[in-house]
């Protein structure tokens, strides 16, 4: 979705043709990530070096909206070893890449294998529900889910 501002200032441009970034990602993306549909190859292929040592069984943490954020924030705090469950109002995941955007310009199997690949590492995803009508913050928090602060999910405060 990107417009790719920097293949129009490459400077490789002024030797022969700028890169084209955006290609290169698509190639690399089918080969090995998520979209290639094999989530074992991209998950161990992921960085690991920038994760907590010592994560483990820490808190149930409750994300509330299955767009991009909440999806993004799902897949970080499991990677660090929460236990996350995300609440979507709607009847799939996705927010604006399945509403919002044209399916020529971001075809939904890439975006559902993307969702595939973060659901596969353990987050839970629960659709149809709104939080004030199916569930509310007393209800998470009565269910054993735990407010953390992104200090206390980086290791700057204790939990």
């Amino acid at each position: 979705m990107c417009g790719a501002p920097c293949e129009v200032n490459c400077r490789r441009g002024d030797v022969d043709a700028p890169v084209s970034i955006r290609s290169l990602k698509r190639f690399v993306t089918a080969q090995v990530g998520p979209e290639s549909g094999e989530f074992r190859i991209h998950q161990d292929g992921c960085d690991q070096r920038m994760l907590a040592p010592n994560r483990g069984d820490y808190e149930r943490i409750a994300v509330i909206g299955a767009g991009v954020s909440g999806l993004t924030v799902a897949h970080d705090l499991t990677r660090i070893g929460y236990k996350v469950t995300v609440f979507e109002a709607n009847a799939e995941p996705g927010g604006m890449l399945t509403v919002g955007v044209p399916v020529f310009r971001l075809p939904r199997d890439l975006v559902k294998r993307e969702i595939q690949s973060i659901l596969e590492l353990g987050v839970e995803l629960k659709c149809n529900m709104r939080l004030g009508r199916d569930f509310s913050i007393a209800d998470l928090r009565h269910q054993g889910n735990q407010l953390v602060t992104l200090f206390q999910v980086m290791g700057c405060v204790a939990p």
